[in-house]
């Protein structure tokens, strides 16, 4: 009989801290993510069972096409994991299921937060970010690793246009965020395996529903990011994510994604389209509360362009560098900020730069 979930449902609301994702597997030790990030206990909690995996596919919120436990086993009996959304205790989550050490059971459960919260309160510069929201075309890029904030920065900033009489389009796996269709804007939100096949399949029939926003949750294929560049390139604003650590490397992700032979006319559209690409990390506080944003932004300034269209990707950091005066930072130099303000520690600060030689450089300087 199930032990977690009913657990669970009776002591979501209590469990305290900003914690992030749960860690269930079977027979062993219900854990989940801190505010900090580390992988703890949680208090109380029972051992999960296979019921408990039953009743949390019982609790995704696909109507149809709903997985079960023999999902995991596609074609050929061959074993998959299974990515889906569901709620829990009054909780939204993000779940992968998946086996591990010869079939048993593991699901892994980010929260997902109801609040959108106001752009002002990311710690992202208003002024060189909010007017990008409302550009009519181009390519906005949000890169890091998973549980960077790439999608609640996305989320905050579709918000922020919402007193605007415009059609917002998001395809995501799954939705994340739900946006509020109680504003100016229309709001249309797909889930991939739901209400599409895949990704390139929803982009490529986006672009025949109207959409003036369209936000795909990761630009996860060939033929996803050469859609996207044309989406962008035929008058709207695309914003997608990558899991590169900086900007320049997200450029040089996409365009090694698609053959060979398709780049030039990539780096032509990307380009031609890209309006600016944010690289986000989330570091531990000095004082131990949460964690706080660091962050680099590189704009479409002339030489960025050129160095995208010509491939000289290791000039992009310095663009980055001598771009200040558009809005521009690097990575580097957000961190030694936050340093300096005694914000994060200088240990965390180096756990967390791309290049820690140019971070000591900024540091001493």
């Amino acid at each position: 009989m199930a032990a977690f979930v009913p657990w669970f449902e009776q002591h979501a609301a209590t469990l305290e801290g900003n914690w992030s994702d749960l860690i269930l597997k079977e027979g062993l030790t219900a854990k989940y993510a801190d505010a900090l990030g580390r992988v703890v206990p949680i208090p109380g909690a029972p051992k999960p069972d296979r019921d408990d995996f039953h009743a949390l596919l019982e609790a995704q919120t696909r109507q149809d096409f709903r997985f079960t436990l023999q999902s995991m086993h596609g074609e050929n009996g061959r074993p998959r994991e299974l990515d889906y959304a569901a709620i829990l205790g009054g909780l939204r989550f993000r779940c992968n299921l998946f086996h591990y050490m010869g079939g048993n059971l593991c699901q892994v459960m980010r929260k997902l937060n109801a609040h959108i919260p106001d752009f002002a309160t990311l710690g992202l510069p208003m002024d060189t970010m909010l007017p990008l929201f409302a550009r009519k075309s181009g390519m906005l890029l949000f890169s890091g690793a998973t549980g960077s904030g790439k999608s609640t920065t996305m989320a905050a900033g579709m918000s922020a246009q919402n007193t605007r009489s415009i059609h917002m389009l998001t395809v995501e796996d799954p939705i994340e965020y739900l946006l509020s269709n109680e504003g100016a804007a229309e709001v249309t939100q797909r889930e991939v395996g739901v209400d599409s096949e895949s990704f390139s399949t929803a982009l490529r029939a986006g672009l025949r529903e109207k959409p003036d926003i369209i936000m795909v949750g990761e630009l996860r294929d060939a033929e996803t990011i050469e859609t996207a560049a044309i989406a962008a390139n035929s008058g709207h604003l695309l914003m997608a994510t990558t899991h590169a650590r900086t900007a320049s490397e997200t450029v040089r992700r996409l365009l090694d994604s698609v053959p060979e032979s398709s780049r030039p006319s990539l780096q032509n559209q990307l380009a031609d389209s890209i309006l600016a690409v944010i690289a986000q990390v989330l570091v531990p506080r000095a004082d131990g509360q949460g964690k706080v944003l660091a962050y680099e932004i590189m704009t479409a300034s002339s030489s960025v362009r050129a160095n995208i269209r010509s491939g000289r990707y290791e000039k992009l950091p310095s663009d980055i560098a001598q771009g200040g005066e558009e809005g521009m930072i690097r990575m580097e130099s957000c961190l030694a900020n936050l340093v300096r303000d005694g914000v994060i520690t200088r240990d965390a600060a180096m756990s967390a730069a791309p290049d820690t030689e140019t971070l000591t450089q900024r540091l001493n300087y």
